[in-house]
């Protein structure tokens, strides 16, 4: 779980109920923390993967869940604030938990300024009233590349030389849990092949929406 940089962070940790009989054994903690222990900009001395905590004195885990989350939180710079859900929390009952978390974000990477407005998106191919929403809308420049299929639009967007980020849009039907479906895993490699060999790169124009939430 090393972070790659600075933009994708990981954080690792394995719970267990607290002893007072044996301490863990440090040696062993050591060399988990060599493999599994993420990097961090502020070094602290009480950062490990194996982690004491006392389940049996938390009846519903609300207090656990809070431990928990706020020893990720520190893990990833303040990244992800949350990690294990409140319906989910563990309770007396639990003697270990290993929780895993991960940020990848992508990065766009512009040209110039950003324009941001407000616009309407449509649900649907059939531009109906009832299938239109307000969305936010990024505009900018950038690099890109884009190519066809029969069936699907594939466009890649850069963050740097080694990471993009492919869209894949339906030409045909909509984009609904039954399209999904039959994207393979071989449909996936194909489409990717497809573009890194047949497209070139290109800069435009790109706008991209996302929903209130965002």
């Amino acid at each position: 779980m090393k972070n790659k940089d600075e933009v994708h962070v990981d954080a690792c940790r394995l719970f267990f109920e607290q002893r007072i009989v044996a301490a863990i054994n440090a040696e062993l903690s050591s060399k988990i923390d060599s493999i599994y222990l993420e990097s961090t900009l502020n070094d602290q001395n009480d950062r490990h993967v194996i982690k004491e905590i006392n389940f049996l004195t938390d009846p519903i885990g609300t207090a656990t869940k809070w431990k928990m989350d706020m020893e990720i939180k520190k893990a990833t710079y303040g990244r992800i604030q949350k990690v294990i859900r409140n319906d989910l929390a563990p309770n007396w009952r639990t003697r270990m938990s290993l929780v895993v978390a991960s940020d990848d974000s992508f990065h766009w990477k512009v040209h110039g300024d950003v324009q941001y407005s407000r616009a309407y998106f449509y649900s649907g191919f059939d531009r109906k009233d009832e299938t239109k929403f307000g969305v936010n809308s990024i505009k900018a420049r950038c690099e890109f590349r884009t190519v066809d299929t029969a069936d699907v639009r594939i466009i890649e967007i850069f963050s740097s030389e080694s990471e993009s980020l492919i869209i894949v849009i339906p030409l045909r039907k909509k984009l609904s849990s039954e399209f999904l479906k039959k994207v393979k895993a071989d449909n996936l490699k194909t489409w990717i092949t497809k573009i890194q060999t047949e497209a070139e790169r290109k800069v435009g124009t790109v706008s991209c929406f996302f929903p209130d939430m965002f």
